[in-house]
């Protein structure tokens, strides 16, 4: 729950930060369009990083690994979706709530 709370004060602080530079020009239409946007590139970037963390890819990528790296890759899918669900308005607590719930319900015996 801790390790929430300071994710959520980081991503509050953040996105601050986004709407009061470049951001403020936007509305929200296009806030949510450049987030989503922002999300696909770092995913991609993510999915680069996982290959060439198993072994494919170019030489000189797999040779240059490190998994520090994709440790940071994964961290920027996750700010960016929290960023996005926040433009989009969606409560990501209650959200993942309602996931689990239905994961429970599905697979409990």
């Amino acid at each position: 729950i801790l390790m929430h709370l300071q994710t959520e004060n980081f991503v509050t602080r953040l996105d601050n930060i986004l709407r009061n530079s470049l951001e403020k020009w936007y509305t929200d239409r296009e806030l949510i369009f450049s987030r989503i946007v922002k999300l696909g590139e770092e995913y991609g970037e993510l999915c680069e990083h996982i290959m060439t963390s198993v072994g494919h890819g170019r030489d000189d990528k797999i040779e240059k690994f490190d998994h520090q790296d994709l440790e940071k890759e994964f961290a920027d899918v996750y700010f960016v979706l929290l960023l996005t669900a926040r433009a989009a308005g969606v409560d990501m607590k209650k959200a993942i709530k309602m996931k689990m719930d239905t994961l429970e319900k599905r697979f409990t015996v």
